[in-house]
């Protein structure tokens, strides 16, 4: 492999409309399962009675293989034409609506799963709600279970019409609906003999055409939000994506918000040793001196350096049983930035009017105050938040004002 681009593609849907299988699925067809891993998955799902369950290469948990429910957020890689594709496995079930939220903000494109027996569910709204909020660059829709009712064509197309009315009701936009079995690998990542009547992408086909928009760095700016620094063999490695523009061997850079100077002394992307690396790459950096950098830092460009929010305005969605309140302290996250702040304006959708608490699955115009610098922008990847409660994910928003900026 000689790039590491990578891409995250959010799985959503209601529960048990078959996203782990989905997952499962491609890994399996496109020859991404170890045959221990593939063993292994057997094994399971003879002891608990049942035939092959592609779903348990993602349902980690043993609560979940036994329920059948997938309860947080897992990913897994999948390694295809020479890019990598980060599958997120995004929970359905309405109590995991929160964990779901965590998924599709770390995600660029999306695939929404509907069971052909069930159609619109409670959930799908919600779920098309957050990924318009969140700008999701592209989105499929996945009709399955096509098996369970013979691979007829005039279900799928009631679905379709459905769904594509929902989800115009939203302004989101849909590339691609797609009638697939999951189990059964038809349309998924090879085209179906038993749906002949469907002449459009397969679900892998999709997934290959997701290239991210990439800001290549033309303006001077540079974004590496940093997620694990860690020392294997003595030589400290600071690992993260490149979100924008790119990072040359030698090169200085600074560490936001500290504002320390560090020199790149090596890039590293899957055992090569490069002398550049672009956006949508995840590398492994060796920075010196050692020991200036952590979790939650972002490695900005010496000349153009980073300047933080101490007071920003967001879209935002609320998904907490308990309302926001004025006043309330939140914890804020972009990417691996985490940073408390308090709420100092709540007014409609479009900042009309004034409101005095939100509930749960309220859109709304949220204004707040940071106790810290925190690296937010009204365009591009580091745009999307998330707010937290007592550790508890409560909602995500996407920057539409830099109220206040540090200098």
């Amino acid at each position: 492999m000689t790039s590491a681009e990578s891409t995250s593609i959010v799985i959503v849907g209601h529960v048990d409309h078959g996203k782990s299988t989905l997952i499962g699925r491609l890994l399996y067809d496109t020859g991404n399962l170890a045959a221990d891993r593939l063993a292994d998955i057997r094994q399971t799902s003879e002891k608990l009675g049942r035939k092959m369950e592609f779903a348990f290469v993602m349902d980690q948990f043993r609560e979940e293989r036994e329920a059948n429910v997938t309860i947080d957020t897992s990913q897994t890689l999948l390694k295809h034409k020479g890019r990598i594709l980060t599958l997120i496995d995004a929970p359905g079930h309405k109590e995991y609506l929160k964990n779901m939220i965590t998924g599709a903000a770390q995600a660029e494109f999306a695939v929404l799963l509907l069971d052909v027996n069930e159609g619109i569910r409670e959930q799908t709204d919600k779920h098309a709600q957050i990924l318009k909020l969140l700008r999701i660059e592209k989105l499929a829709v996945v009709i399955n279970k096509m098996d369970m009712i013979h691979y007829e064509e005039k279900t799928f197309r009631q679905h379709e019409h459905e769904i594509r009315t929902l989800l115009k009701e939203r302004d989101l936009p849909v590339e691609a609906i797609i009638p697939i079995s999951a189990y059964e690998g038809e349309n998924v990542a090879i085209r179906s003999k038993q749906m002949d009547w469907y002449t459009g992408e397969t679900v892998l086909e999709f997934l290959d055409g997701c290239h991210p928009t990439r800001n290549d760095g033309a303006d001077g700016a540079l974004e590496l939000p940093v997620q694990m620094v860690y020392r294997p063999n003595n030589e400290e490695l600071v690992l993260g994506r490149l979100e924008r523009g790119s990072l040359k061997k030698d090169q200085n850079v600074v560490v936001f918000p500290s504002g320390k100077v560090v020199k790149v002394e090596k890039i590293v992307k899957y055992e090569e040793n490069p002398k550049i690396a672009s956006a949508g790459e995840s590398v492994a950096l060796v920075l010196k001196p050692e020991g200036q950098v952590k979790r939650g830092d972002v490695i900005c460009s010496e000349q153009k350096p980073a300047k933080g929010a101490r007071e920003f305005g967001a879209h935002g969605f609320w998904a907490a049983e308990a309302p926001l309140r004025l006043d309330a302290p939140l914890l804020v996250e972009c990417r691996t930035q985490s940073v408390p702040c308090r709420v100092t304006k709540l007014s409609g959708e479009l900042g009309e009017g004034s409101l005095q608490e939100l509930h749960a699955g309220d859109v709304a115009w949220i204004e707040l105050r940071t106790e810290g610098d925190l690296l937010v922008e009204e365009e591009g990847p580091l745009s999307r938040v998330v707010f937290q409660i007592e550790g508890q994910v409560a909602g995500c928003g996407v920057v539409g004002s830099v109220l206040e900026k540090t200098a």
